[in-house]
């Protein structure tokens, strides 16, 4: 093709709009599946999550009492980076093999892990099913939440997650320092 002629570059970008076409036609099938095995409580693939053995439905129980450890530890207020200092120390390491450095947003996560109630999740957000329920995964739980304790029964929930920097991670951009709004009123 000779990008030099007017013939070879119109040629060229019609090339790239059917390779971006067929990117995006890809893009799409595959999300829409991943979407229906979150639905039906499945895995999209990968590597098993720290806590679970290799075939990512059992749970490893020593791992599993690794992150309850690491669970009290951060209800009774004691900080991720010492959390972590703890489990490098104590020669806890990385979840994968092969690897020594324990990164600071993995202990974030590991402990707060919708996972690890049997929930599902999807793009970062627990999935919830037509009920207004969450959708529980194909795996075994590491901690057991009773039914009972989701929002519709009108208990409020009370999320492990710290919060960075005083905003919420949920994408709502308010402030998890400010107050509730006043309740409306007449005049």
């Amino acid at each position: 093709m000779n990008l030099g002629a007017a013939d070879g570059r119109t040629m060229a970008r019609v090339m790239a709009a059917f390779a971006n076409k067929s990117s995006h036609d890809a893009s799409r099938r595959i999300q829409r599946k991943h979407l229906e095995l979150a639905r039906q409580g499945k895995s999209s693939g990968g590597p098993a999550p720290y806590g679970w053995q290799k075939d990512g439905r059992k749970a490893d129980p020593v791992a599993a009492e690794h992150i309850r450890v690491a669970q009290k530890q951060l209800l009774a207020g004691v900080r991720i980076g010492t959390i972590r200092t703890d489990r490098q120390i104590r020669g806890l390491g990385h979840p994968r093999e092969g690897t020594t450095r324990l990164p600071h947003h993995l202990v974030e996560r590991m402990p707060t892990n919708p996972r690890l109630c049997g929930y599902r999740t999807y793009r970062g957000e627990v999935l919830l099913d037509d009920d207004g329920h969450p959708v529980i995964g194909v795996w075994e739980p590491i901690n057991i939440v009773p039914r009972a304790s989701h929002r519709s029964s009108g208990r409020r929930v009370v999320s492990l997650r710290p919060s960075r920097s005083g905003g919420c991670r949920s994408g709502c951009r308010r402030s998890s320092r400010a107050a509730d709004p006043p309740a409306w009123g007449p005049g």
